[in-house]
């Protein structure tokens, strides 16, 4: 697959998401709730991330930069602090990457001396890589190993997720099964911010995240929308970077010499 066609699916999902929102009347996600005041401002920053992005990626990712400044200004850092990095990350990805849809944004590169080289892929890939495992971090951190209130809850509700019955821990409670889980996604995280096994890391999050979609229906899709994008785009170049590695070393070998 093409660069521009990962970056034109990408910003298609990130479209769809924002579209959703402005829609619904939401703002970025489900637990985040504006003052009446701010209401009106939060639907705009995000219908002009839909709007410009017809016209350019690059704005529309500065669009999406301003809507989560929008987001940490008008709420909690308790809040905040679960979805800045990722979406800090998809804006700087649209940014430097926009020029492989948008014939305006190749004039922007070319206008501040930035030709579209492969070291922009590369750093624009890394920004989404380590955004995004910072952001799965953080979420393990405080949604489940520090404040595991509301994620116990979730289980008691939903008691088949906790397997450690099935597999003999009957001793495992539905809070040592938030821990693990914690743990786990504490651990994916890191890895993905450091590079190590991407495409295990990858598949293992499109995995966990395709299963809860499929029990809790399309709901669950939507809120997940941008990291579904992002998996998408990590884990296809991450296979076609190890094919084309592949592909060069059999060529250089002597039985293809």
């Amino acid at each position: 697959m093409s660069r521009r066609l990962y970056v034109m699916v990408f910003v298609f999902i990130q479209v769809l998401f924002f579209s959703i929102q402005v829609i619904k009347g939401g703002f970025i996600a489900p637990n985040i709730v504006l003052q009446p005041q701010f209401i009106f401002l939060g639907l705009v920053s995000q219908l002009l991330v839909v709007i410009t992005a017809a016209v350019s990626i690059t704005l529309s990712g500065l669009m999406v930069m301003l809507t989560t400044l929008v987001m940490i200004a008008l709420t909690p850092w308790e809040i905040w602090i679960n979805y800045a990095f990722e979406f800090f990350a998809i804006g700087i990805f649209m940014m430097l990457t926009g020029s492989y849809v948008s014939t305006i944004d190749n004039k922007f590169l070319a206008a501040f001396n930035l030709p579209n080289t492969d070291e922009l892929w590369r750093v624009a890939l890394l920004t989404l890589r380590v955004g995004i495992g910072a952001q799965l971090a953080i979420l393990a951190l405080t949604e489940k190993m520090v404040y595991p209130g509301l994620a116990v809850v979730f289980i008691e509700m939903f008691p088949f997720y906790n397997i450690f019955p099935q597999i003999g821990l009957h001793a495992g409670t539905d809070l040592h099964f938030v821990f693990f889980i914690g743990l786990c996604e504490l651990s994916l995280g890191v890895l993905l911010m450091t590079g190590v096994a991407n495409r295990l890391t990858m598949t293992m999050l499109t995995f966990a995240f395709v299963t809860t979609a499929i029990i809790h229906g399309v709901h669950e899709v939507e809120g997940h929308l941008p990291i579904f994008a992002a998996a998408f785009v990590l884990l296809l170049t991450q296979r076609n970077k190890q094919s084309t590695s592949r592909h060069t070393q059999m060529s250089r070998s002597p039985a293809f010499a």
